[in-house]
Parts: C-alpha cells; structure tokens; sequence
C-alpha cells in the first residue's frame, strides 16, 4: 500500500511540474512548445486549465511536437508576431476561453504537414467547449504532401466553439487530402473568414470547409477557388442539419478549361438558412456551382450565378433528389443556369427567379413567387420536351421577358404572371391556366388559355400595361365561373389595352371591370376593341354585369357594349353619351 501510494505521488508530483500557465520565454532556444526549459515559470501548458501567454521573444516559431491543451491562448498588449506550428500527427487542443489577442500583431497558426517520404499527415488545432479563434488571426491549414491516402492538416471545431473573427487558409494537395475546416456539433464560423484553395497538382486533393450535425457557417465569409490544373476546386460541404447562416459564399471558375471550378453542397437536411452564395462561370467544364441533394433545403438564401463569354459556362444552381428551394432568391445572369435535372421528386418550389440566365427543368414542376416577391426574368426556361410546367405561387409578381420551350403548361395559383415577351411563346408550349390571381402583360402566348377554374377566389385577365398594349393568344380563350376581364384605358393618350383570341368562351358568372387613367372625356364614338376574336366563330356567352349592348360607365366616360363589333366577332366598347 505505502508502495502504491509513493508512486502515485510520485507521478502527480511530476505532472505538476510539467503542466500549468506559463508564459513564453524571450529567448526559447529551438521553440519547442513541449520544453519546460523554454517557458517561465519552467513547465508545459498541457492542461484544461492551463494558460499560455505570449509576450515579446527573440523565438517567434513556437512549435507543438505533442499532443497539448490548454484553456486559452493569450497574446499581451505589445506581444511580438508569433507563427504557432503544431506538427505532423500532433494536436493543440484549446479548451476553454480560446485565443485572446491583445497585440497589436497578426498571429499566425499553422498545421504542419510531413514530407512524402514520412506519409504526408498533418497535424491538427481543436477548439472545444465555447472556446473562440479570436480575432486578428491567420490558420493556415495544409494540404497533405504525402500519398492519395494521407491526411492533410485539420481545424476542429467542436461544441459551441466559435471561429470568432479568425483568417483560415485551408490549402489544396499535389498528391492526396487537403486541409481541412471543420464544424460539429453547435460550433459556429462566427464571422470568420475561409479560403479554400483547389488542388495544387493534376488529381490532387482540395482544400475544404464542412459543416456537421447543427453547425452554422454564421456570418462568415467563404471562399472556395477554382482549381489551377486538371484538379478539384475548393468546396464547403454541409451536413446534418447544419446551416450556411447569414454567410457570403462564393464558388469561383478556374480560368483553364476542364480544370474543376468550385462548389457549395448541401447534403442530408442542412439548410442554406439566410446566406448569399454566388457562383461564377468560367471556361468549359470549370464554372463554379452549388448543389442541393438529399433532402436539404436553401432556406431564405440568395443564390446568384454569373455568365460568362459565349466560349464559357455560367455559374449553376442544382436542385437534385428531394431537396427543396425554401423561399429561397435565385438570381441567373448570361449563362448562369438552375438546373433540375437530377430530381427524385418531380417538384420544386423557389421563393423566385429574376435576371436573364437559363433553367432547365426537365420533366419537373418549377413552382414560383414562395417569397412574395416581385421580379422579372428575361432568360429562357426549357424543359428539353420532356413535358416540364411552370406554376406562380404566392403575393408577388412574375414578370416574363422572353420566349420559353417548356411544354408541360402553366399554373397561376396566386399573385400576377405578366408575359411581355415580344416572339415565340412568354409561357411556353402548354396550356396556361389562372385559378386564381391574374394574368397580364403585352406578349404572346401560343396555348389555350383558362381564366378561372371555379374556384371560390377570382382569376383576373389583365393584359397590357398600366393602359396600353395587347396581350396576344394564339390560342383559345375561356373565361371560367371565377374568371373576370379586367379592361385599362387612357384618357390622356386615347390609348387602351386588348387581348386577341382565337376562340373566345365566356362561361356564366364570369365578370368585367375597367379602369382609366386621367379625367378627359373621351370623343363620342370612340370604339375600343376588348377583346378581338380572331377565330371564325362568334364569342361565346357574355360577362354577367356586362350584356351585349349594356353600358359601363368608367369616371367621367360612359361605354357600351357590342359583342359583335370589329369584324363581327370582337368585343368592343364604344363611348356614349
């Protein structure tokens, strides 16, 4: 027993000695961390209570040759500029306040890596608990130099651990892994700043931030480069139910074609809370992307992909597997591109999509407006005829500008879808249905048209545009039970807007109304044509508050009805007194 006891006494003695705060020598011979002789009083911090402080010194390359913890960092007011190394195949675990700057220096933390020869690992830096990187400081977390197998350097992240306002360089590879930033647990980025760079040689490995389990990327600010050579770019990976946060993330282009631009993935049921993350385009087959798979979500991000010359791609947004778009803000310029062509679920709702970039729905439903906004895209949406649709939803207003090629139909369930393309079709191929909302603008649609389904909320045809211009069907035109025709004039400029049919049906219970713009009292038998029936057949049935040679008065103006004038087939309506 007494022998027992000595020697457990024996070994507490000698870790006293060796571990407790201690503050770096100003001459500390080679840096070894791990030496007593270099720290004063003469033991090791390697303790979670333990604090290292640094100061002015002559040794400014502290090196960590074993496995260490400590509870903070701290470097004091006037502190020299110091280089932390923590080799190959050791860790610095930091585990209660974390790192505390007082300098006014920039203090640097790298994770080393061993040559080939010695298999090319990295050490690592751990934050636990709510330990922070501070602010001021630069981590540069290297790639491997070893072979396809070996592990670059890492930065841990664990807890509630915070990035706080740290720089990090995560490097790529010439042969295998890069380094890497990782976040579990409720860890946060902080308001960090990341850099991950591609692959340093062809097929070597990239460097990388990840998020895990309910991590957020906070308001940090990542970057991942574009590869250089025929390699990976840098990347951000989420997972779990992780979040990108308020975070600014941008996935650059490589500048060499075929050589991988960068990307942001959205894995397992992460979120691309309320973050911006825009994509580049760049020479063929490296533009930069983000991708949404698994059953994730971009939340109420803003997703931007850029174009570039006509030899290149354009940034790309994937919608893949069941993944959903949130009320999330698309933004697509040039050849900037949404892509839904790797759907398990053959529908995807966006808050919406604004600029003049490309979407590629496929056989999938495209359902738009879930952030109540108004916007207007001019880009081309396609479907490759495999039967896609378009559906407006919500509030807002979706302005089309251009000819699009899907087939499958459109669906406006709520708010306003004005079509002011000015050749082929603004909605596409399909039919085109209002079941409730409105449908306006002074473009050209090819399909049927229904304005009402019977619902119990109204469907309004508005064509024009505050007063002018014509709203052309090359189709049928029916005005279901809900459906109204709403009618704009303007006094000032004698002008008015107009719809033209091919085949008009106007179904019991369907209503009109009018507006005007200025007060002037137009001249008597001024004739407006409604609706123009382009078709052989007569319309079909009248507006239940406006019967063929009924009146309306609109503001000081008084029309009538006729819905056999024009050329025998249209609705007019012409002023009276």
């Amino acid at each position: 027993m007494k022998t027992t006891l000595l020697i457990f006494l024996t070994i507490t003695l000698a870790l006293d000695v060796y571990a407790g705060s201690a503050t770096w020598l100003l001459n500390a011979g080679d840096g070894n961390w791990n030496n007593a002789s270099h720290w004063i009083p003469a033991t090791i911090p390697n303790g979670p209570d333990d604090i290292a402080t640094f100061d002015v010194s002559n040794t400014r390359v502290p090196s960590v040759f074993a496995d260490t913890e400590v509870n903070s960092i701290v470097f004091n007011s006037g502190a020299s500029a110091f280089t932390i190394t923590v080799m190959p195949g050791s860790t610095l675990t930091v585990s209660g306040t974390g790192i505390i700057k007082n300098s006014g220096q920039t203090q640097n933390f790298i994770t080393e890596v061993d040559d080939f020869l010695n298999g090319g690992d990295g050490g690592s830096i751990s934050f636990t608990g709510a330990a922070t990187a501070g602010a001021g400081s630069v981590f540069s977390v290297r790639g491997s130099e070893g072979n396809y197998a070996a592990q670059g350097g890492h930065i841990d992240f664990y807890n509630s651990s915070t990035a706080g306002s740290g720089s990090f360089i995560n490097t790529g590879s010439a042969y295998a892994h890069g380094g890497v930033a990782s976040f579990r647990d409720s860890s946060t980025a902080a308001a960090g700043t990341f850099t991950n760079y591609g692959g340093a040689a062809t097929f070597g490995g990239n460097g990388k931030t990840e998020f895990l389990d309910n991590s957020s990327a906070g308001n940090a600010i990542i970057t991942n480069k574009g590869a250089t050579t025929l390699a990976l770019g840098g990347f951000v990976d989420f997972f779990g139910t992780s979040t990108a946060g308020n975070a600014a993330i941008t996935n650059e282009a490589s500048s060499t074609a075929y050589t991988d631009g960068s990307w942001t993935t959205f894995w397992s049921s992460s979120s691309g809370g309320n973050a911006t993350i825009t994509c580049y385009g760049g020479a063929t087959g490296s533009r930069g992307l983000v991708d949404f798979t698994d059953d994730s979500t971009a939340g109420n991000a803003t997703i931007i992909c850029h174009g570039e010359p006509a030899d290149g791609e354009g940034g790309i947004a994937f919608f893949d597997q069941s993944s959903t778009g949130g009320t999330a803000r698309i933004e697509l310029f040039g050849k900037g591109t949404l892509s839904l062509t790797n759907r398990e679920v053959p529908k995807l709702a966006v808050g919406s999509i604004e600029g003049d970039g490309f979407v590629n729905i496929e056989r999938n439903g495209l359902m738009i407006g879930s952030n109540n906004l108004s916007t207007s895209f001019s880009g081309i949406i396609d479907d490759a005829g495999l039967g896609g649709s378009l559906t407006k939803i919500g509030n807002g207003t979706l302005t089309l500008g251009n000819a699009n090629n899907y087939t499958g139909g459109t669906h406006v369930k709520r708010g306003s879808l004005v079509v002011n393309n000015t050749g082929g079709s603004g909605t596409g191929t399909g039919p085109l249905q209002v079941d409730s909302g409105k449908l306006g603008g002074k473009g050209i649609i090819t399909g049927a048209v229904t304005v009402g389904s019977g619902g119990n909320k109204p469907a309004v045809l508005t064509p024009g545009d505050r007063g002018t211009g014509l709203l052309v069907i090359q189709n049928t035109l029916v005005f279901g039970s809900n459906g109204a025709c709403h009618w704009q004039f303007d006094t000032r400029t004698f002008q008015a807007t107009g719809v033209f049919a091919q085949g008009v049906t106007i179904n019991n219970g369907a209503t009109f109304s009018a507006s005007g713009q200025g007060s002037v009292q137009l001249p008597l038998g001024m004739v407006f044509s409604v609706i123009s029936n382009t078709a052989a057949t007569p319309i079909a049935g009248t507006f239940a508050n406006l019967p063929d040679d009924g009146t309306t008065t609109i503001g000081s103006n008084t029309f009538r009805a006729n819905y056999e004038g024009g050329d025998g087939n249209d609705l007019t309506l012409t002023v009276v007194p």
